[in-house]
């Protein structure tokens, strides 16, 4: 039987750029690069997609995030009237 790690933390890497940043390539599959400018919103940029100028959107960090499919366990304990416990999410509680 397969375990899973019962948390999961999509940000590979992350990291300041440095000044001048230097060009960036397309990320590779299943991850995907996110841009962080110093004020506004982020930038997604997915594999195939073309990567921004990084001197002039003013991105000042940058994380590399897994966008694969993970498998989601929830194990929630319901409980209904008299105490009788119902099925979770994982199973039998």
């Amino acid at each position: 039987m397969v375990t899973h790690p019962p948390t999961y933390d999509p940000v590979v890497e992350g990291r300041t750029l440095p000044r001048p940043p230097g060009p960036l390539p397309t990320p590779p599959p299943g991850r995907a690069w996110v841009l962080v400018p110093d004020a506004g919103p982020t930038r997604t940029v997915r594999p195939g997609e073309p990567v921004p100028d990084l001197r002039a959107g003013g991105y000042r960090r940058l994380f590399l995030v897994d966008t694969t499919e993970h498998r989601l366990v929830l194990d929630l304990r319901l409980t209904g009237r008299g105490g009788r416990r119902h099925r979770s999410a994982a199973g039998w509680s």
